[in-house]
């Protein structure tokens, strides 16, 4: 609001808009708020590329930028030579024109909560219409951490989307079909408490289309299957895509400033090699960026798969699985190809597919196996899980916090993304997820403070309830101490806005970091010592003491093998050796060696038999594999003897040397000052920082580690390369 005049009249903001396009000429967004009876009402726009327009509305407009983003230069070196012009000049774009404004409706229920609305409209003012026969399925996106809800564009190109928490969005247009697309640089809108709703124009710019070609560093050939992520300098608009055969990747993005990123797996990782800063005209037929990576490591194995309805039919739609790049699997198809991840636990990996309209999915759980099998998917209706939450006393209990847990191949559970599976739970203690994906077998469980319980488990049928029944709350009562702590990786730097397993005794529940990396856990009882342990990916489990309400409960993480990889390597403290005579790597020198540390409880697997299979096939050049078995804590030495017993008839027949772990007390004082404590596991799992198991290492000749990784398909070509050194 101007001092001296009235309120601002939201159309004459949204006229005023029309008038800087034609400045701007390349994509605008313009928001206004409508109070509630006791606010004021103002209006505000936001343009991605503002020039200077004075005179053009009655009321005054600030240009205030969309969010805040650390500005990046490009590296010389990663990319061949790109003509860039950095003064933009405004283009001739057709004449503004006023957005027609459509009679007001029909009064309707309030929805609880805030609400955004708006309108898509071209760049001339015209509203977006879907044209019938047109490749494209455009909608609005309004997402948050752990939220995401997709808007319908209605006649006269008008969205809305109600019952919203005031809290901070990012509002983009998306279309479902070509997930390279950037039609508008998109928003970031703040709802606050006083505000009753937001009003938003999102423009649609001329789309240019924008090749991007990685080439190998040293050979210039083309490099198939690489990450590649686009994303807008000027506001929250980000896609993705993989590279051809031909080494290419194409984008349809509008006019404007974009950051181009390559990535790479590097030691077990998705990295990022290579980055570009470019800026697109309006004006250009197509542009071509070439950017230069380092020579492949290792060829990575692909997941390959179709998706079908219940009729066997081909079903258009996307797959995730976790710990896999978003780039590889957000593509729309009847098939997909997805790069192995590094981290294949025995458990197997969880996995989603849905189809493109959200009405069909399925949960599914991936586990290392043929690399020539392919995989079909049956996508299903979903379903929804009602039940109540009652104490001790049988008296309904609302205050809790809900989880669904799914049940993993080797039967231990772990807990679903909630931004798939949100719960509603009423004064009575009754809950419902709707809209749950089938296909695996899942149990909700119940938490507040030190208070917990779980339901049977259930099996889904696709579009039928399933009743969990009533979930009994039991526990130490709940006290009013607090644990709060910080997360942060090995470098120091926050691990912000991550998902965590959060341990207390026997009672596991799911958390997630704010954007400072802290987590808290409330209602604990004071006065008494815990054993906090938290687990994330790729850094494993960590634990350690907390009193709440006493000081902060922080965690380091450091991943498998930090600080270990490219040093020589550290002792090996066996408890107790079997199938072989004590050894040290000192007298190994001259040989190859690969430790495995392996599970106890789970070393039937197929991997043992790979292990062996090494072992026997490169025995005679020289190597030798070390299976390490975590510490017993506690046990007697008879305990010792049957443990022994068991591992030596698991590896019956091969020349495996194995060695149960010491008590992690005895490196209490080696290990290194710069290295972060807390590691799991016993003395030798300490000094090389295994966290998870199984993971190997690799020690060359002269009694260097080599390499670490969690996947026993690439040992073998790593053993080969350094036999021959």
């Amino acid at each position: 609001m101007i001092a001296g005049r009235g309120p601002a009249k939201p159309w004459t903001v949204l006229l005023a808009l029309a008038g800087l396009l034609a400045c701007a000429g390349i994509v605008a967004v313009c928001y206004f708020r409508d109070a509630g009876p006791s606010s004021a009402r103002f209006s505000r726009s936001v343009l991605t590329d503002p020039c200077e327009h004075a005179g053009a509305a009655e009321a005054q407009i600030d240009a205030v930028p969309t969010s805040e983003r650390a500005s990046a230069e490009p590296e010389d070196g990663t990319s061949a030579d790109l003509a860039v012009d950095d003064d933009l000049e405004p283009t001739d774009s057709p004449a503004a024109q006023s957005v027609a404004v459509p009679e007001a409706e029909a009064s309707v229920p309030p929805t609880p909560g805030f609400a955004l609305r708006g309108y898509v409209v071209y760049q001339d003012g015209t509203p977006y219409r879907e044209t019938p026969g047109t490749a494209e399925m455009l909608s609005v996106h309004v997402t948050a951490p752990d939220y995401l809800r997709k808007c319908e564009i209605r006649e006269e190109g008008r969205f809305e989307c109600a019952g919203l928490d005031a809290g901070s969005y990012m509002i983009s247009v998306v279309d479902a079909l070509a997930g390279r697309r950037i039609l508008c640089h998109g928003a970031h809108v703040e709802l606050h408490p006083e505000v009753a709703s937001e009003e938003v124009l999102l423009v649609l710019g001329r789309e240019v289309p924008v090749v991007v070609r990685v080439l190998d560093e040293q050979s210039l050939a083309p490099r198939a299957d690489c990450p590649v992520a686009v994303q807008s300098m000027q506001a929250v608009t980000e896609v993705s895509g993989e590279t051809d055969a031909e080494g290419l990747c194409e984008f349809s993005l509008v006019g404007g400033r974009y950051r181009i990123d390559v990535s790479l797996w590097q030691e077990g990782r998705l990295t990022e090699v290579a980055s570009k800063l470019i800026r697109v005209k309006p004006t250009d037929s197509v542009l071509t960026v070439n950017l230069l990576v380092p020579a492949a490591e290792t060829a990575q194995g692909m997941i390959r798969g179709v998706l079908v309805d219940a009729a066997g039919d081909p079903v258009e739609g996307y797959v995730m699985l976790e710990h896999t790049p978003q780039a590889s699997s957000g593509e729309v198809g009847t098939s997909f190809a997805i790069p192995e991840p590094d981290r294949q636990p025995p458990e197997g990996l969880l996995g989603y597919a849905r189809d493109v309209s959200g009405e069909l999915g399925r949960r599914f759980l991936w586990p290392q196996g043929d690399p020539n099998e392919v995989l079909t998917l049956v996508l299903e209706p979903h379903t929804s899980v009602v039940g109540q939450i009652v104490g001790t006393d049988r008296k309904p209990m609302s205050e809790v916090d809900l989880d669904l847990q799914i049940q993993m191949l080797d039967g231990t559970w772990r807990g679903a993304d909630k931004a798939l599976d949100t719960p509603l739970i009423d004064s009575e203690g009754c809950f419902v997820f709707e809209r749950i994906p089938v296909g695996v077998k899942v149990r909700i469980t119940a938490h507040r403070g030190t208070l917990s319980g779980y339901s049977h488990r259930m099996s889904l049928t696709p579009g039928e309830p399933v009743d969990a029944g009533q979930i009994v709350m039991t526990g130490r009562r709940p006290g009013t101490g607090i644990i709060e702590g910080r997360i942060t990786d090995e470098t120091g730097a926050s691990l912000a806005d991550r998902r965590i397993r959060v341990q207390i005794g026997r009672h596991t529940q799911w958390l997630r970091t704010n954007g400072g990396g802290y987590f808290v856990l409330s209602e604990m009882p004071e006065g008494q010592p815990l054993n906090v342990t938290i687990e994330l990916h790729p850094y494993g489990p960590w634990s350690r003491t907390a009193i709440p309400s006493d000081y902060a409960c922080d965690f380091q993480l450091c991943p498998q093998g930090w600080g270990v990889v490219g040093q020589k390597a550290p002792p090996l403290l066996g408890g107790r050796w079997f199938n072989h005579a004590p050894v040290t790597l000192e007298q190994l020198l001259g040989r190859v060696v690969l430790l495995a540390f392996r599970n106890l409880d789970r070393d039937t697997d197929p991997g043992l038999a790979r292990i062996r299979a090494l072992q026997n096939e490169f025995e005679a050049q020289g190597l030798l594999v070390i299976a390490i078995y975590n510490h017993l804590p506690g046990t007697s030495r008879l305990a010792e003897d049957i443990v022994a017993e068991h591992l030596l008839s698991l590896l019956q027949g091969a020349s495996i040397a194995g060695l149960l772990d010491a008590d992690p007390a005895l490196v209490a004082d080696l290990m290194p000052a710069e290295r972060p404590s807390g590691a799991n596991g016993g003395a030798t799992h300490w000094m090389y920082q295994v966290h998870t198991r199984p993971v190997f290492f690799l020690i060359d000749k002269t009694g260097k580690v080599r390499h670490c990784t969690g996947k026993d398909a690439e040992l073998r070509e790593w053993i080969q390369r350094l036999l021959k050194e």
